[in-house]
């Protein structure tokens, strides 16, 4: 296997591993950054150093690799309960007798 093919390999594993910890580590989008130029320099290198051909591949699967390690996030799935609010929300919602509802 080329070196140059290499590189890019090991940088796309990198970009996804890191698009995966930034589900579970809060990072304030640093983690996204990190994984887009991880992305974008292997993307970059496959144009510039292998050729053309491949990097239209490396281009398809990073379409769909990245929603699907996105989609099977082990904190972002369709049974969790992200987005339904915090868990302050959650233990005053029963607690209207304070606003004065009934």
């Amino acid at each position: 296997m080329n070196n140059d093919l290499l590189l890019a390999v090991v940088l796309q594993i990198i970009g996804v591993s890191v698009i995966i910890s930034e589900f579970v580590l809060p990072s304030a989008g640093l983690l996204t950054v990190t994984a887009m130029a991880a992305f974008g320099y292997s993307l970059f290198h496959v144009f510039h150093h292998v050729s053309a051909d491949v990097g239209i591949y490396f281009l398809a699967a990073d379409v769909v690799v990245i929603p699907l390690c996105r989609s099977s996030s082990p904190t972002i799935s369709h049974t969790s309960e992200s987005g339904n609010g915090s868990s302050l929300t959650r233990s005053l919602s029963g607690d209207t007798r304070h606003c004065g509802r009934a």
